[in-house]
């Protein structure tokens, strides 16, 4: 029975340690990953006050995006080039873990790049007030310079 309880809780510390070590996020095989695709997008986590954040990403209610996003630097992207088509497009991302949603509607032309980012901070540094857990999502018809 001892045995059977050291081997219970080395199965349980080995999950735990395996779901920190995870890969960080995965496209979806039914999406067109394209390296010369349309549509670059971009999803980071912007908040040190949660870290790993799970963020699933639908694209016309196509799973794109699933996986952890840790926070990093703050200033780390990870990078999803898809093959869209063009015209108008919805796109959902949510967080189970961090109560966060996003449904925005959006264009592709001949080619787009969109950032998609989690925020929260509990408290502002310099008195500022907090900011809510919530996503942006911005798309241009250039490349996004990111500082």
């Amino acid at each position: 029975m001892r045995r059977f309880i050291h081997l219970s809780l080395l199965a349980v510390a080995v999950s735990l340690f395996a779901g920190c070590c995870t890969p960080s996020a995965v496209l979806s095989k039914s999406v067109a990953k394209d390296p010369n695709g349309n549509l670059h997008l971009y999803v980071s986590n912007q908040s040190f006050a949660i870290s790993p954040i799970d963020i699933k990403v639908l694209i016309d209610g196509e799973l794109v995006v699933d996986g952890l996003f840790e926070v990093g630097s703050q200033h780390s992207w990870q990078t999803f080039v898809l093959r869209l088509s063009p015209g108008r497009h919805k796109i959902v991302a949510k967080s189970s873990r961090c109560q966060a949603k996003l449904e925005q509607v959006f264009k592709v032309g001949d080619k787009a790049w969109t950032a998609l980012d989690y925020w929260y901070y509990p408290v502002l540094t310099g008195g500022a007030g907090p900011c809510p857990r919530h996503f942006s999502f911005v798309v241009r018809d250039e490349p996004i310079m990111f500082e």
